[in-house]
């Protein structure tokens, strides 16, 4: 069986300002992207997805699928930060 899950609002949220000390792990949007995001923009995991992730992992019957509007390049910086990689057997972006 395959689960598909949207990285943007599902596994990770977003937020302007400086999270880096209050919220463990997040992650500052790479300057390449400043042009598109104006803002600084922090990404960080939605809580309880660390602990979902490894349990649907643990069980084989499941296939795991990650898809974002973004590029896939986005979807692996973010997720190989999180490291989150590990778990997806196929990342799907826009492109």
């Amino acid at each position: 069986m395959h689960i598909v899950f949207d990285l943007d609002n599902t596994l990770v949220c977003a937020a302007t300002g400086f999270y880096e000390e209050s919220i463990p792990h997040a992650v500052l949007l790479p300057e390449a992207w400043k042009p598109s995001f104006p803002d600084s923009f922090y990404l960080y995991p939605r809580p309880g997805v660390p602990e979902g992730l490894k349990r649907l992992r643990a069980q084989a019957r499941w296939s795991l699928h990650c898809w974002t509007r973004g590029s896939r390049a986005y979807a692996n910086a973010v997720l190989e930060h999180l490291d989150f990689a590990q778990f997806f057997e196929h990342i799907l972006g826009s492109e």
